[in-house]
Order: structure tokens, then sequence, then C-alpha cells
């Protein structure tokens, strides 16, 4: 299908002809283009190009302003993928139950660089990358296939992504660098650097902690079901509630910050409540 490109050159209708090249607003299968310098897409016109799959949008870098606004999310999806390099805001709501394949969000706006929610019924299958920038995860009952935290120039300070909706499930949630704050219910974590903090009630259902620090400053009373502690920090003293550990291996090197009145770990294999079998130990 043809590419189109942003040039906002009436005003800042996503679904105003005027607005793009050829004079002609996408249509699903287009690939779009949000060039450095054009105009602030503000508004999308009721019989626009909203709830269809197009193939892919790339917000360049230079691209200074936001894609709609709190309330006014662009609202498509994209078949292979959406990547932002722009550093104004982009407010994006998967509009499809096929959900997009990938977004990709490295942004010199590292306080508010995405606000995303993605379709519950078609979301299980994106993929979201986020290499710079602040991003937002939100919504009602949506899955998350694959989210990945990384960095593009500086591992400790690029990347910031707050799953703020205790709503949110994360199918494999894997960090090396930054910052996360999540209160989504995750099935594998992998940490290998960076911060991780779990807040909320939700638990991790198996964690893999070869780097970086994980604190568990949630609510609910299990924390994580499996946690394999390679290398790095486990704090579960983030703060004075109970928290349970269902079975925890522990290998030279990691360090386990807890209090045996508040925390229970349990080692399922020899059933030993209040105990785990500590590779640590043989150090």
């Amino acid at each position: 299908m043809a590419t189109r490109t942003w040039n906002g050159s009436t005003s800042g209708d996503w679904s105003l002809a005027a607005n793009w090249s050829a004079a002609t607003v996408p249509i699903a299968g287009d690939s779009v283009i949000i060039p450095s310098g054009t105009p602030a897409i503000t508004s999308f016109s009721v019989g626009g190009s909203q709830n269809i799959t197009l193939a892919k949008m790339t917000v360049e870098k230079g691209y200074l302003n936001d894609i709609g606004g709190s309330g006014n999310p662009l609202t498509v999806s994209f078949s292979s993928r959406l990547v932002h390099r722009g550093t104004g805001t982009l407010w994006f709501k998967d509009g499809s139950s096929a959900a997009t394949a990938l977004i990709v969000i490295n942004s010199d706006n590292t306080t508010n660089a995405a606000q995303l929610d993605c379709d519950s019924t078609g979301g299980s299958t994106t993929k979201i990358l986020v290499r710079k920038g602040k991003t937002t995860i939100a919504g009602t009952s949506n899955t998350y296939g694959e989210i990945e935290v990384t960095y593009r120039d500086s591992p400790s300070t690029d990347s910031v992504l707050d799953i703020s909706s205790g709503s949110v499930t994360v199918t494999l949630l894997k960090q090396n660098a930054g910052t996360i704050t999540s209160a989504a219910a995750v099935t594998t974590a992998i940490l290998a650097g960076g911060k991780l903090t779990q807040t909320g009630s939700t638990v991790i259902t198996t964690a893999y902690i070869v780097g970086g620090y994980l604190l568990a400053n949630n609510n609910g009373a299990t924390t994580v079901t499996t946690c394999n502690l390679m290398q790095g920090t486990l704090d579960l003293k983030g703060n004075s509630l109970e928290k349970t550990i269902t079975t925890l291996q522990r290998a030279p090197g990691s360090t386990l910050m807890w209090d045996a009145q508040l925390h229970t770990i349990s080692n399922s294999a020899t059933g030993i409540v209040g105990a785990f079998y500590d590779y640590a130990e043989e150090s």
C-alpha cells in the first residue's frame, strides 16, 4: 500500500486530506511518516482513519509536538510496528483486536514520551520496547505479550516505565536498564539490570534475577511464586507488610533483604515453610 506523510498544512486534524501528502488520509494497509518540524496532530474527526489497521508509523526525531491528548488518543493498529522518536507525547490506544505487533519508544522526552493503552483481545501479541523516554502503560484488563526496557545512551537514566494499572497483565517482562514501577501481574520477569519496583496487589509468577534490583513494595501477601536469584538483589523490605516467596533458589553473589518475622520463604520441594535452600551459603 501507499506511504502517507503528515504535513499539517491546514490544521491539526489527522482526518483531513489536505494535511497529508497527495492530499490523501491514510487508509488500512498504509504506512505513515510524521516528519521532523511538522505541526501537532491534535484531533481525529468522526469518520476519519480511526479503528483501522495501518502497516506502520514512524514519528521522526525532531517532531516536537504531541500526537493526540488525554482522552483523545490516536486509535488505530499497526500490523508491523509503531516507532516513536519524537519529543512530544504520543497518546495511543490500540484500536483493533489484531494488536500492533511492535511498539518502540526511543524518545528524548524523559517526563512523558508515551501513554499506551492496548486492546485486551489482541494485546497478548504486542511487544513494547522502551529504549529511551518515560512510558506509561494503562488500561482495563489489558494483556501484553512482551515488554522490554533497555537503554540507548545511559543505562541509569534513559528509560522509565510506569505500569500504573493493576488490571494489566504482562506475559514476559525483560529489563537490563532504567527503572520500572509495576502494578501488573507478570507471568515471567527477567531482570538483568536496572530497578524493578513491584507495587499493588499483583504477583510475579516466576522471576529470574541475574542482575539489577527487584524491590517488592507491593501490598499483596504473595510477591513472587518462584524466584531464581542468581545475581543482583531481591528486597522484600520495601514496606512492613507480610510477603511470601513460595520457592526461592539463590546463587553465590546475590543479595537477599528480608525479615524472618514478616516474610515467608517456602521450599516447595521439601515443604519446609520459612526455610529455603540457599546456594549462596556454598560460596
